[in-house]
């Protein structure tokens, strides 16, 4: 595996019409955005496409979030505006199958559609420290099986007027797995394992994401969000703030909530749960059919950037904490990018991780 330092952004204006905020991304990456849709898409392709529309009105009739922007990049990239829908919420279908509701018992019997997705569970490690010289830093290494997510990996500065927020994410994506309000916080999404079907009439994590990133100006208005708003289905939170001692992970349900607050020398979060009313899910993720278990998957992630973290000795640059992040199995087969956020002076460094 190597790793590349990702420079490449885009400035995405939010004071224009949501059809014209992604122009010239989609001009200059249509081809890669196409490729990662189509290979996205392959991961649902046994999926009813009768589903699909029905699936874009219940969006809309639910007051699903930036429409015109998902339109633009159908148009864009030549793909149809519900098969494009189907990858922007391919999170929350994920769950579909995991999940001990109606729906997953049924996919789970049945072994249909979405069984293929067993084995491509989203991982993700996000570790938070307060460096001397540096402030609070967010790290963070997203796994997900896409070959051409490290093509795809760029940095977004959405911008509304004088205020700005930042997003590492892959072109032909709306919603945000990382980003920050530059001078107050940084957050990011990890996998957390359901235990009902989602309710796709809710907004989605990504969705809730961006939307928080776009509305709060502070790391405390950020976790109130956060933990309060109405969300589709199981999620992590790691929100890291501007001031010494400022994260937190919140664990989230469709309408259940917990926080786990930083109080040791680090934070970290793998995607088992570590508070109650949720951690009596982790008996779901020890033993996996097939493939390896996610739990312990998660805990070795976890405890090696614990470790990496505790270990660490700081050097002038942000660019230095991208040593911990190389470390196994922290970067590991299905790892896309890894970024280190410091939320005090609004910098970022962001890796592509290539497999070799």
């Amino acid at each position: 595996m190597r790793s590349q330092r990702i420079r490449a952004s885009y400035t995405i204006d939010l004071e224009l019409p949501e059809e014209e905020r992604w122009r010239e991304v989609i001009k200059r990456e249509k081809t890669i955005a196409r490729s990662l849709i189509k290979e996205a898409l392959d991961m649902f392709k046994p999926f009813p496409k009768a589903f699909r529309k029905p699936l874009k009105i219940l969006y809309r009739i639910a007051g699903g979030r930036y429409l015109g922007e998902i339109r633009a990049w159908s148009n864009g990239i030549g793909v149809r505006e519900e098969d494009l829908l189907l990858t922007q919420c391919s999170y929350e279908f994920s769950h579909f199958q995991r999940s001990d509701g109606v729906i997953g018992q049924t996919i789970k019997k049945g072994g249909t559609f979405l069984q293929s997705l067993r084995k491509k569970v989203m991982g993700c490690t996000s570790g938070i420290k307060h460096v001397k010289g540096h402030g609070m830093v967010h790290l963070r290494s997203l796994d997900w099986p896409l070959k051409n997510g490290v093509k795809a990996t760029r940095i977004f500065r959405f911008v509304d007027g004088d205020r700005e927020f930042i997003a590492v994410s892959l072109v032909g994506m709306v919603g945000v797995l990382s980003g920050m309000v530059p001078g107050a916080y940084s957050a990011s999404i990890n996998y957390a394992e359901p235990d009902t079907d989602p309710d796709i009439t809710a907004l989605g994590p990504l969705f809730l994401l961006r939307e928080t990133l776009e509305k709060c100006d502070t790391y405390e208005s950020a976790v109130y969000m956060l933990k309060h708003s109405p969300v589709s289905t199981h999620v992590f939170f790691t929100v890291c703030g501007s001031k010494a001692g400022q994260a937190c992970t919140i664990e989230r349900g469709k309408k259940k909530a917990s926080i786990r607050k930083y109080r040791d020398e680090t934070h970290v979060q793998g995607n088992h749960y570590i508070n109650r009313p949720f951690s009596h899910l982790n008996s779901k993720i020890q033993i996996e059919e097939d493939c390896i278990s996610i739990f312990d998957d998660s805990t070795a992630r976890v405890e090696r950037m614990k470790e990496e973290l505790i270990a660490f000795t700081p050097a002038n640059t942000l660019h230095s904490f991208g040593s911990i992040l190389r470390k196994y199995p922290i970067r590991n087969e299905g790892t896309i990018h890894q970024i280190a956020f410091r939320p005090k002076t609004g910098d970022l460094c962001v890796w592509g991780v290539t497999q070799s």
